[in-house]
């Protein structure tokens, strides 16, 4: 792709009447990032400062696994941290697993072998590795931390390829500290795939979806109950089985339950497919078809509410049947899904697609990766300049820099910690920026109270540790507070 194409607008309209998405992305160049495919990239505030930083690992040359740190502005550094892995087929979860506050990293792929380690983050964004630790090592995978035992810790799943050529599923209980326990899990390997972990049948507990090969030839894509315990079962239903694909939870018909969405290749018979399954409310699904979503192979999905309607978009990315690399943003219209070709950007496959708030603004950015039609591997970063998310920050008078001082941090008094509904924080200086992180670093609340008070209703949100970080008018940056919910 030409790299003078600067930006790219989304812009669409529905069936002959002029409806237009002011919704504008534009391409942050930034040739600082390390260009990848054959890997993975997660967002997450690995330095607490409350904005979201970028992990990047896989085949560039060579492997390599770096980290970047955001500065605020859409823009990143790289931490000059060097002792991570070199490697490709890789995959990264992220997550809290010491319940210091802080991110830790979960790696694994190929280097000069099979390689599986987890890293802890010392709260700057350095890391360093778990050492000893013997985790059965695994390349061509995917990973994830969560809760599967209801003891308010995250634990590890993850599977892949083993060194004997054979797919694995590992599942590793935390005790809360750190120290991993390896559990059976009464699951056939997967490798070449997907895992999320989502409560699919609203229970209490995350479950697992997966998608992958079981062996050669063999795909599936398959659902796991957990009965709370961190003990899974298969759920006795045929969902569309896919090589080199994506499978994801979204609830695409706003009725506040998980659907699911399967995308990829199917192996052997050489046909793409794009199927999605509706949850009835009760965790029984049924197959719907494609919604107008596009059949793609060597894919990636991303989803969010792009569009601030209240139901979630999806990124697609990867090569169609015609063996063309595109990717597309598609609009969610009463769980029917509008293709808007994006304009001056690039299809890629064997990589990645996530949205994360890249550049504080409280709006979705896109990041994506892979190999494109041109033969060359990219990584590209789109801004959203919408502005209607966010309501507008109250300036003070004086100095409007962005530079934050160095000053004695505030005072501040969290009222019921453990919290039950509400988060309530008393705060010595009006509070401008309030956000809200779980364990794996996944933003899930921001707010601008202009107050010296934070009160946000958590009421749904799962039992566990989440992180407070806000930003007050004193220009304190960054501050965090660790809470805990229960019920």
């Amino acid at each position: 792709m030409n790299k003078q194409l600067t930006f790219f607008l989304f812009c669409l309209s529905f069936f002959c009447v002029q409806i237009t998405r002011a919704q504008q992305f534009s391409e942050d160049i930034d040739e600082s990032i390390l260009k990848i495919m054959y890997g993975d990239i997660k967002s997450a505030d690995l330095d607490g400062d409350g904005s979201q930083d970028l992990v990047v690992s896989g085949e560039a040359g060579n492997g390599a696994t770096y980290i970047y740190l955001n500065n605020g502005n859409g823009h990143f550094s790289l931490n000059q941290y060097y002792d991570l892995p070199c490697i490709m087929f890789s995959s990264i979860a992220t997550g809290d697993i010491d319940n210091d506050g802080d991110i830790d990293l979960f790696l694994s792929g190929t280097w000069g072998g099979h390689y599986t380690s987890i890293y802890t983050n010392d709260g700057s964004g350095t890391f360093t590795e778990v050492d000893p630790y013997e985790l059965t090592a695994v390349t061509l995978g995917s990973s994830v931390f969560f809760d599967a035992n209801g003891d308010g810790s995250l634990d590890l799943f993850y599977f892949g390829r083993s060194p004997g050529f054979q797919g694995v599923s590992k599942l590793y209980l935390n005790d809360g500290t750190g120290e991993f326990t390896d559990t059976p899990v009464n699951m056939t390997g997967f490798q070449t795939g997907s895992v999320v972990a989502e409560d699919y049948d609203k229970d209490g507990d995350k479950d697992l979806l997966i998608s992958g090969q079981m062996n050669p030839n063999l795909d599936r894509t398959k659902l796991f109950n957990n009965d709370g315990n961190g003990v899974f079962t298969e759920v006795p239903y045929s969902f569309l089985g896919v090589f080199d694909g994506d499978a994801q939870f979204s609830d695409i018909d706003t009725d506040d339950d998980l659907d699911i969405i399967v995308n990829g290749w199917k192996n052997g018979v050489n046909t793409f497919h794009s199927e999605f399954y509706l949850n009835d409310g009760l965790g029984n699904y049924s197959n719907v078809g494609n919604r107008g979503l596009d059949s793609l192979s060597t894919c990636s999905l991303a989803l969010t509410d792009v569009d601030m309607d209240g139901d979630e978009d999806i990124f697609l990315t990867g090569k169609n049947s015609a063996g063309a690399d595109t990717c597309a943003l598609y609009y969610n219209e009463n769980s029917f899904f509008t293709k808007d070709s994006i304009r001056y950007s690039e299809g890629l496959r064997l990589g990645g697609a996530l949205f994360t708030n890249v550049d504080d603004n409280c709006s979705p950015d896109l990041v994506y990766f892979g190999f494109g039609d041109y033969c060359q591997t990219q990584t590209y970063i789109f801004l959203n300049e919408n502005p209607t998310p966010c309501p507008e920050e109250e300036e003070e008078e004086g100095d409007h820099s962005t530079v934050f001082q160095e000053m004695e941090d505030p005072t501040y008094k969290v009222l019921s910690n453990p919290f039950r509904d509400y988060i309530h924080v008393e705060v010595s200086e009006k509070v401008l920026k309030a956000s809200i992180y779980d364990l794996n670093g996944n933003l899930i609340y921001e707010y601008l109270p202009d107050s010296p008070i934070i009160d946000v209703q958590l009421r749904d949100a799962a039992n566990g540790i989440y992180r407070l970080v806000f930003t007050t008018a004193n220009k304190h940056k960054g501050t965090s507070v660790k809470l805990s919910k229960i019920n």
